[in-house]
């Protein structure tokens, strides 16, 4: 079975083969850039770069198929946004106080199907075990791309 599906890359380069192999030679290399900075903010508890890093990686997942990473990803962004909510309420400076709210704020604006998967998912085991899904299913994805024949 497939990781990937290019249906969405070979439609947006009209089947340009030296096209789609730019693509995915741009995707394998953010494949290693995303895996060790998810790590290095992950280790240093960076929840907010985290969430960003979480964001663009749906985007270049959702781009090659891999829509359950994809979602995933948008999961791992949302408990991250959470634990970040956490550490500023902890602080009682005004900055922190006005940015809890903000985003305090963003995060109400989910759906509630959302939230409560958040909500179940909100620790750092789960943060960790988001990330290792993303390692071994984007490393699914690389070795695949770098084994197909266009």
């Amino acid at each position: 079975m497939s990781v990937v599906d290019l249906t969405y890359i070979t439609d947006v380069c009209s089947g340009n083969r030296e096209s789609i192999k730019e693509l995915i030679d741009i995707f394998l290399e953010q494949i290693n850039e995303y895996t060790l900075a998810f790590t290095n903010a992950y280790n240093d508890k960076q929840w907010l770069e985290l969430a960003r890093l979480a964001h663009r990686a749906k985007s270049s997942m959702s781009s090659f198929g891999m829509d359950k990473l994809a979602d995933d990803l948008k999961t791992l962004e949302l408990v991250c946004k959470h634990l970040r909510l956490i550490q500023l309420q902890q602080l009682t400076d005004d900055d922190s106080r006005h940015d809890a709210a903000a985003l305090l704020r963003e995060l109400a604006g989910y759906p509630i199907e959302r939230r409560e998967i958040v909500s179940q998912n909100l620790s750092d085991d789960c943060v960790r075990a988001f990330i290792d899904e993303f390692k071994q299913q984007s490393q699914l994805a690389a070795d695949e791309l770098k084994n197909m024949t266009l």
